[in-house]
Order: structure tokens, then C-alpha cells, then sequence
């Protein structure tokens, strides 16, 4: 089965023999690891983590949901990844997906990968699915796949799922699409994810933290705007891929609002990373948003 992980703050068409698990979540929250080269699994994963980690290093960058101490200086190089599974998107053993997912973490990345949980609000028990990512995993964040488990923004579940998150003070990242539908077979379409009920989701949760990822002309730099003033939305920036992009959203977008991501490995890892050398932005923001915005998200919620 093939998987794929993506390092939030990555992008690198790498193929990786990784049993089950995908991730996607580095700095902003999103990391990943791919699988379509075969090998062992302990060797792909360590060679694919200890790549990923030189090259954030190399450019002084962290990341958003990482294991470990979260009280850790950020300056002592410590990469911290968000580590996710793509079988949440099409498995209904969600509690199964998510536990194999804690193991996998331990095994691979104790002090640097920090699993991110999925969740399917249209799943009979999907509240005991929630509670254990959180109080049996220790997972601080979760990722929601509208499109693919074919439910909308604003339906009840949804309304449900934001609320006890809330409460729980957990980071919700909600993932508008996997890559370009222009790139899907006929017979397997998968819309990009409805948002047109996202502003009045955020008004009536305004201390939910939520992270949109894959955002590629769904939300407009303007309707981004709106949402960051609204409520405490972010976006990571993976799919900013025209020129002076990051200029260009921070004269919209608060600075404070964007991420370091990367849609490993459907993009390459220096994507990312050039999109700093390319736009001149100032060091304050690059650390924004390569580091400290981050690093507040989850030190908020810890």
C-alpha cells in the first residue's frame, strides 16, 4: 500500500517504502513521508527523516508539531515534525489508524515526531476516537479530510467536532485537497474542500486554533485576511507558488498567520526553503514563519 508523508515545511519528491503511515507536518503542521521505494521500512524511515532533518537544519527552521519537550530552546536545532497518516483518509478503523500511527512515532522519531491524529466526525463513535488522540495518545493536534470523508463544513458533525476540540484546546488543520484535481483519474474525483461556510464556522468558534493546509486559489488572499482577523486560522504556505509569493501574502495576510510548510512529497523539499531566498521579506518575518508562529501554536495548547 502505497503511503505518503509530507514535512510541513517540505517538499521533496522522494519515494519511501513506509509500511502504512504518511505524514505531513513540519513547522506549520504538516510533514510526511512517501512510500514507493522499497527497502526496509526502519532504514527508508531513518534515511528520510534524517534527510529532511540536514535540510531544515542547514536553514535554521523548525518545526510546528514536532514530539518531544515542547519547553525546548528552538535554537538548539532540534527538528519537531507533525507526523500524520494517509490511511485516516480511507480507512474506517480510525482508532486502529491512529494508534499504529503513536507506535510508529515512538519508533522512529521519539524527540521529533509528534503524531498527528486523524479524525472522521461521520464515523458512529468518532468522539471516542477523539478522546483517545487526546487523552490515550497525548495528541495536540488533528487533521480533518472533508472531501475525502465526503462532509461539509457547516453540517452538525462538523459544528460537533469543532466544539469539543475547542474545549479540548486542540489545533484542528483541515486539508482543502491531496493535489490537483486536475490529476485525478475520471472515475476517482475528489473535490477540493467547500469553503464557502469556513468564515462562519470561525466566528462561532473564535478560540479554535485551525491550520488550512494545500491552499491553492480555494481561499483568496483577501478571504485569508478575513478569516486570520476573525478568529485564530492559519495558513501554511506549500501551495504559494508564484513569484515573490511570500511578499505578496504579507502585505494581505498577517505575517503572524502564515506557517513554514511543504506538500512533501508531492513537492520538492527546497520549494519550500526558496521561496525565502527569492522574496525579501526582512529576518523578523522569515523567523515568523519559519519558526516562532509555530512554536507559539502549540505552546498555546500545551
Amino acid at each position: 500500500q502505497v503511503q505518503r508523508l509530507r514535512l510541513i515545511g517540505l517538499g521533496h519528491q522522494q519515494k519511501i517504502n513506509s509500511r502504512r503511515n504518511a505524514a505531513a507536518c513540519v513547522l506549520p503542521f504538516r510533514t510526511g513521508i512517501d512510500k514507493l521505494h522499497f527497502g526496509s521500512n526502519e532504514t527508508c524511515h531513518r534515511r528520510d527523516i534524517s534527510h529532511c532533518s540536514r535540510k531544515l537544519r542547514d536553514s535554521n527552521i523548525t518545526t510546528l508539531n514536532g514530539a518531544g519537550n515542547y519547553s525546548r530552546r528552538v535554537d538548539r536545532n532540534l527538528i519537531r515534525c507533525g507526523y500524520g497518516t494517509f490511511d485516516g483518509m480511507l480507512h474506517r478503523d480510525i482508532a486502529g489508524v491512529n494508534a499504529r500511527l503513536t507506535d510508529e512515532c515512538k519508533q522512529y522519531g521519539p524527540d521529533m515526531l509528534l503524531p498527528v491524529g486523524s479524525i472522521n466526525p461521520t464515523l458512529p463513535d468518532w468522539h471516542e476516537d477523539l478522546r483517545r488522540c487526546h487523552e490515550d495518545h497525548g495528541m495536540r493536534i488533528i487533521r480533518l479530510h472533508p472531501n475525502y470523508h465526503d462532509y461539509r463544513l457547516d453540517q452538525d458533525e462538523c459544528h460537533a467536532l469543532f466544539s469539543l476540540a475547542t474545549k479540548r484546546r486542540l489545533v484542528i488543520q483541515i486539508a482543502l485537497k491531496m493535489e490537483d484535481v486536475r490529476l485525478h483519474h475520471p472515475l476517482m474525483q475528489v473535490p477540493t474542500v467547500d469553503v464557502t461556510s469556513l468564515q462562519r464556522l470561525v466566528e462561532r468558534y473564535p478560540d479554535l486554533r485551525l491550520v488550512v493546509m494545500n491552499n491553492y486559489g480555494t481561499i483568496s488572499n483577501d478571504s485569508a485576511a478575513s478569516l486570520a482577523a476573525t478568529g485564530k486560522v492559519y495558513f501554511e504556505i506549500s501551495h504559494s507558488e508564484r513569484v515573490g509569493t511570500l511578499e505578496t501574502l504579507v502585505r494581505q495576510v498577517p505575517y503572524e498567520r502564515l506557517l513554514f510548510g511543504s506538500h512533501f512529497p508531492f513537492f520538492n523539499l527546497d520549494a519550500s526553503l526558496l521561496k525565502f531566498r527569492e522574496s525579501h521579506i526582512g529576518e523578523e518575518m522569515t523567523k515568523a514563519i519559519q519558526r516562532r508562529n509555530a512554536h507559539q501554536i502549540l505552546t498555546d495548547v500545551t
